[in-house]
């Protein structure tokens, strides 16, 4: 089942698919204190088994209202399933209904470009370094004209 979570339930899952070998602390960014943001988890027997968060964030240079997807994770053994598929269709379909959300935008690691792109992005960046977590590209949804 897919639901909106709590930055605890989320918490867990970032640290386990995006910040192993890493402080728990790591798994908590800045955006996670903005007060529009939100979580989306899907569970399977009231366990959440991947994460996502979703904030207001503009692209530099992009038009409209933006947002971002970020800490994207699916536990190892429910990655390939449809899974983040479903995480973030449902944070997709909320900003649509919700937000009138322009575009969504992430940094996507290089492993997960293709996932990304099944989605419905395109890349607009070359690829570019985070320090400790490896390389990627910015990545763009539009959503509604404008």
């Amino acid at each position: 089942m897919t639901r909106f979570i709590t930055l605890e339930e989320a918490i867990p899952i970032r640290w386990e698919t995006l910040r192993v070998g890493y402080p728990l602390s790591s798994c908590i960014i800045s955006q996670d204190t903005n007060p529009c943001v939100f979580h989306v988890g899907e569970e399977d027997a009231g366990r959440i088994i991947g994460t996502a968060s979703f904030f207001p964030a503009n692209l530099n240079g992009r038009v409209g209202i933006g947002w971002q997807l970020r800490m994207m994770g699916v536990l190892p053994d429910w990655q390939g399933k449809g899974v983040g598929k479903n995480i973030f269709l449902f944070g997709a379909e909320h900003l649509k209904n919700q937000a009138s959300a322009n575009y969504i935008w992430c940094n996507a690691r290089e492993k997960a470009i293709s996932f990304y792109e099944k989605c419905g992005f395109f890349v607009v960046s070359d690829f570019f370094e985070i320090e400790g977590i490896g390389r990627h590209k910015v990545m763009l949804l539009p959503l509604l004209s404008g």
